[in-house]
């Protein structure tokens, strides 16, 4: 792999071969992020300090695009190193604040047009999206809150970034895109299942209008579940954090089931890729979602790090 830098003034130069890094792509939520190590260049002092973008490439294609977000010089027993780390282009729409501001009838384009475009995302793939009446952003909302708020109303898309800076608003694929079984070559494998924070039901009551909506987690019931939250709503405004309770139920239910495998190689696997799992030997088997994959080099050599989420359950709403 290998790292290029771009300085405030468009100059983009190309670092020395790359000692130790750490590449993380999740599905949005929390951002992708980097750390690389490589020789200090002593006749350019503080240059990678000044640095605002990072990019790196892997047999000519992009495997990430961030923002640099910190550089640090380091002695160790290979001589001054610089380690600079950071994060994907979410980093640009998270760093920044808006003030309030309410639509009438908001499109995707006034969404972009008023808190991505303007923060230097230009590459951009989206799904249709319906138009969501009475949308409203508070005041101290981050132009990411914005977004993923429009477009979990219009169309349950959660964004993210792909790696070579492309802002991607598409709803997952259907079918699994990849297999995980006995012969893949894991390292290593763990399954978490935790039911602490899953809500067996939830229920919206709108007392201005003396009406009540509930979900339920069917899936989590049947397993003796028993958590259910009560919300509450009011007024006509649609806002960028309010979730439905058929999203709140499966917002709680996203990590209900993890596993974690290690697999040889780098950029083994790409966030939102749809696994099918048949592992014989622990027994482990169902459709999972890669939440994020991180690829790693050290002193213990390449392997990519590949966390998925378990289909969350039956919502009945």
């Amino acid at each position: 792999m290998t790292g290029y830098l771009t300085e405030p003034n468009g100059r983009v130069w190309q670092l020395p071969p790359l000692l130790e890094w750490h590449v993380t792509h999740t599905d949005g939520d929390p951002c992708g992020a980097f750390t690389v190590r490589f020789p200090a260049d002593p006749a350019q002092p503080g240059t990678a300090g000044r640095a605002l973008g990072f990019q790196a490439r892997e047999n000519g294609a992009a495997v990430f695009t961030g923002v640099v977000d910190e550089a640090m010089t380091v002695l160790s027993a290979d001589g001054f190193l610089t380690e600079l780390t950071g994060r994907d282009l979410a980093a640009k729409l998270l760093d920044n604040q808006v003030r309030a501001a309410e639509f009438q009838t908001a499109q995707l384009q006034d969404i972009l047009a008023a808190y991505v475009r303007p923060y230097g995302v230009s590459r951009i793939n989206a799904d249709a999206m319906a138009a969501v009446p009475a949308f409203a952003v508070d005041t101290g909302s981050t132009c990411w809150q914005a977004l993923a708020g429009f477009c979990r109303h219009a169309a349950d898309i959660r964004p993210r970034f792909l790696a070579d800076g492309t802002l991607e608003l598409r709803k997952l694929p259907a079918a699994a895109t990849r297999q995980l079984t006995d012969f893949s070559g894991a390292l290593s494998l763990s399954l978490r299942e935790c039911r602490y924070g899953v809500a067996s039901q939830v229920t919206e009551v709108d007392t201005a209008h003396g009406r009540a909506a509930t979900a339920k987690n069917d899936g989590f019931l049947a397993e003796g579940g028993c958590a259910a939250r009560v919300v509450a709503a009011s007024g006509s405004t649609l806002r960028a954090g309010w979730r439905t309770p058929a999203q709140r139920l499966c917002d709680s239910a996203r990590d209900r089931r993890i596993l974690t495998a290690v697999l040889p190689g780098g950029f083994a696997a790409w966030p939102r890729d749809r696994v099918a799992v048949s592992l014989t030997r622990p027994g482990i088997r169902g459709n999972y979602t890669v939440r994020a994959a991180e690829t790693i080099l050290d002193e213990d050599g390449l392997r990519t790090v590949v966390t998925m989420r378990g289909d969350c359950g039956n919502v009945a709403v």
